[in-house]
């Protein structure tokens, strides 16, 4: 009766530990300082060149990556963007050591699109939303990841707080001509800025340490264990 009493202790802590307890939900994270106090600054695709954009940031809340607001975003008509064009490319990557979004495409946490003909066309509009809730991207406190927009070949117009308005990231760029992908690099132009958005955990599901799970793969072991000493 001991061992089964233990063994229910010890998949209850499990489950404690794995739904972050009573009153966890999804909580706003990080933010740049929301859709306040934007400085227009250049478009994606313009000068024959893709460009990808990004705004790496640190992860403040353990749990399940939910949502990311990207706010002034808009297709570029007045500057050949086109609603029957390719959609806007919206990645979640890891950094490198030196704190820069991995350049490598196919090494993506996620892609998400998101459609010409959904975009505004204007700016100060509402913000994308992306809802990223159903791929499970796991986030630790302390991580640091990157937000990139990709353009394809169509244009897209952005906007960045200025001031550098969030402290725990940056904004960096690269121009990928002919399909070469060089590294991310932070950018003299625009100074002291970054992209404006906010990012969303859901902290009701929590990564449960590789420890604690061997731990109790050891403790279930050791109740089984006393289990059949008792019954022989």
């Amino acid at each position: 009766m001991k061992g089964i009493n233990l063994l229910a202790l010890t998949m209850g802590l499990f489950l404690l530990i794995g739904t972050g307890g009573a009153g966890a939900a999804i909580i706003q994270d990080q933010s740049s300082g929301g859709p306040a106090g934007f400085t227009f600054t250049r478009c994606l695709g313009c000068g024959g060149s893709i460009l990808d954009i990004a705004q790496t940031f640190t992860v403040g809340q353990e749990g399940i990556l939910a949502q990311v607001d990207i706010y002034n975003v808009y297709l570029n008509l007045s500057n050949g963007g086109s609603t029957g064009g390719n959609p806007l490319l919206f990645d979640i990557r890891s950094t490198t050591s030196a704190g820069l979004p991995v350049a490598d495409n196919s090494l993506v946490l996620a892609t998400l699109e998101m459609p010409a003909s959904s975009m505004p066309t204007g700016s100060f509009q509402p913000p994308m939303v992306f809802d990223l809730l159903s791929l499970g991207i796991n986030v630790n406190v302390g991580d640091v990841l990157a937000l990139v927009l990709r353009s394809n070949d169509n244009v897209f117009a952005f906007g960045t707080s200025g001031g550098n308005a969030y402290a725990g990231g940056q904004y960096t760029q690269r121009f990928t001509p002919d399909g070469v992908f060089p590294d991310f690099v932070a950018p003299s132009f625009p100074n002291g800025t970054d992209l404006s958005f906010r990012t969303y955990v859901d902290t009701t599901v929590i990564p449960v340490p590789a420890a604690v799970w061997l731990f109790g793969t050891a403790l279930i072991g050791f109740v089984g264990f006393s289990r059949r000493r008792v019954v022989s």
